[in-house]
């Protein structure tokens, strides 16, 4: 391509609004985050392109719409192999991957909690608990019988009162948030 043509797209390119194009999901390709558009107008466009950082396989927003759902494309360069979607109806999956930080709405509710690491930090604090109970028991009965409080009978008492007593966590996870 000649330096004139390249000097004359490079003006025109600036004073171009992008065409945009409606057109209905066919199929979605999870590999390259591309789909396949059939537009209103007619004709079906493969592999346009979902992925909001195009050169970098590594972070970006990755969104995967619904198949059968509506899309809004954008051509800026007047060139349907370089259609992009910029506006979806339907969302299945979304994935946030930046490059350093994810923050969610501010600072208001501080970040995500890694589950394992949670759940490792309550069964210490299970076991703690478990231990603390048995430590208490042992000590009542080797105080002895002399009071009600210490010995067998404090024993029985605390065991008693302790019996209905477990420490139980539910599923905290929230299986529509994830981070990797």
């Amino acid at each position: 391509m000649s330096e004139i043509v390249k000097a004359i797209r490079q003006v025109v390119k600036s004073m171009i609004k992008p065409d945009l194009l409606i057109g209905t999901v066919k199929s979605f390709e999870s590999v390259n985050w591309t789909i396949s558009v059939e537009l209103n107008q007619g004709g079906t466009v493969e592999d346009v392109t979902i992925r909001s950082v195009l050169n970098d396989d590594e972070t970006g927003v990755f969104i995967e719409p619904e198949v059968g759902s509506i899309v809004l494309c954008a051509m800026a360069d007047g060139k349907l192999e370089n259609l992009k979607v910029v506006l979806f109806s339907e969302i299945v999956n979304m994935e946030l991957m930046p490059k350093e930080q994810l923050k969610l709405r501010g600072d208001d509710f501080g970040g995500l909690v890694k589950l394992k690491d949670l759940e490792n930090n309550l069964d210490a604090l299970k076991q703690y608990c478990e231990a603390m109970k048995n430590a208490v028991m042992t000590g009542l009965n080797a105080v002895g019988a002399s009071t009600a409080a210490s010995g067998p009978n404090g024993a029985t008492a605390f065991n008693g009162a302790m019996s209905s007593q477990a420490i139980t966590f539910k599923d905290m996870e929230n299986k529509n948030v994830t981070h990797g």
